[in-house]
């Protein structure tokens, strides 16, 4: 039984990754865009979202969007999961998801995602500034699992 549920889940991941895909295919990959597909009640990602107006609105239904990006468009990788998605603002397409491989070659998105790296670090130095005792350690705890990732390989 548990494993018949496994493969269901599985089944419905690699779906959701199929028609984000799909999507895709057909111009910017955009919380915009998996709504608009996802509006009839036939396509395969319309349960993903909440469509009664008087629980939820537009907005919170492109913040359903956005996460299933976040979640679905993985890869596994020596049992890691790793996005193969960024969001980056796109010249004049305006915000957009774009896959990794793009992001890393091409300057400007690679500057991009650079910042908004930093941002994220600065601001989790200053959210956990009152562990700075602790940061020595940290760092030993990472270099450690780097380690031990790189025996495995």
């Amino acid at each position: 039984m548990k494993q018949a549920a496994r493969k269901k889940r599985v089944s419905r991941a690699e779906t959701i990754r199929r028609e984000l895909t799909k999507i895709e295919r057909e111009g910017p990959l955009t919380p915009e865009r998996i709504v608009k597909a996802a509006k009839p009640k036939r396509h395969p990602l319309h349960d993903m979202f909440e469509w009664d107006d008087r629980k939820c609105g537009q907005e919170y239904r492109l913040w359903q969007a956005r996460k299933l990006v976040a979640r679905y468009m993985v890869e596994v990788k020596e049992g890691e999961e790793l996005r193969t998605h960024l969001s980056v603002v796109d010249g004049d397409e305006g915000r957009r998801y774009v896959p990794v491989e793009r992001v890393v070659s091409e300057l400007e998105l690679r500057e991009q995602a650079l910042q908004y790296i930093s941002g994220m670090i600065l601001h989790w130095r200053r959210q956990y500034s009152y562990l700075e005792d602790m940061f020595d350690e940290l760092e030993w705890v990472v270099r450690r699992h780097r380690r031990k990732k790189r025996r495995k390989k």
